[in-house]
């Protein structure tokens, strides 16, 4: 077990594996949300296959602020999908996308009966009122804004500016449920591994936010 465990250590070590970036976006107030929650810069031509056969490419984009897949009606509307659990297969950008419970993630890959997903989002850092002298101060918290505030077609106050992080969550998905990626869950996964998985977070420094890093570890388990 050891002698496999420090091979496998060694060959991640070739890797080249970072962190992930979180970029940090600042709203302006006077901006519209709408501004920046889109993963895509537009709306592009996506594709839906429903469990009934039917298809439908419409100009879709994924909201990074509530974790959706949004697309476009006649009129230019933009709606969220009503129906997500009618969906067979939603492919967008090149990606393939699933829909849990927290929304909508991409498929990463398959290892074995075990599907990864992520899922990108925008995480609230602060919301910033113009202070004296120009200065900017923090004001209110996310959990007391309501509904419109976090709309897309919000537009934020001038003198009022918010502070987002971009960033990702990984998910492992077994038999159609999600389930966050950690090391307990890969050992309900991986039930076989779970003493490999163990002892490889006892001599590793392991970062879960790293997807080469992610899908290493996976490829080993799955094997």
């Amino acid at each position: 077990m050891k002698k496999s465990i420090i091979l496998f250590t060694l060959l991640l070590g070739s890797l080249i594996c970072s962190a992930q970036n979180k970029e940090t976006i600042t709203v302006a107030g006077g901006q519209q949300l709408s501004d920046v929650v889109y993963l895509h810069e537009e709306f592009i031509k996506g594709n839906v296959l429903f469990k009934s056969g039917n298809r439908a490419a419409p100009l879709m984009n994924y909201n990074m602020l509530s974790k959706l897949v949004q697309f476009k009606d006649e009129s230019g509307k933009i709606m969220d999908i009503d129906n997500p659990d009618d969906i067979a297969t939603l492919s967008l950008g090149g990606k393939s996308y699933v829909y849990n419970s927290n929304g909508y993630s991409q498929y990463i890959g398959l290892y074995g009966d075990i599907a990864l997903t992520k899922q990108d989002y925008l995480l609230l850092r602060d919301i910033l009122a113009e202070a004296g002298y120009g200065g900017q101060s923090g004001t209110t918290s996310a959990s007391s804004m309501s509904a419109m505030e976090q709309s897309v077609d919000y537009r934020l106050p001038v003198g009022e500016s918010r502070v987002y992080e971009k960033t990702a969550a990984y998910y492992l998905v077994k038999n159609g449920k999600s389930m966050a990626l950690n090391q307990k869950n890969l050992a309900k996964c991986f039930p076989k591994q779970k003493a490999f998985i163990a002892e490889y977070f006892a001599t590793n420094d392991v970062n879960l936010d790293d997807e080469a890093q992610v899908k290493a570890l996976l490829d080993k388990l799955s094997e």
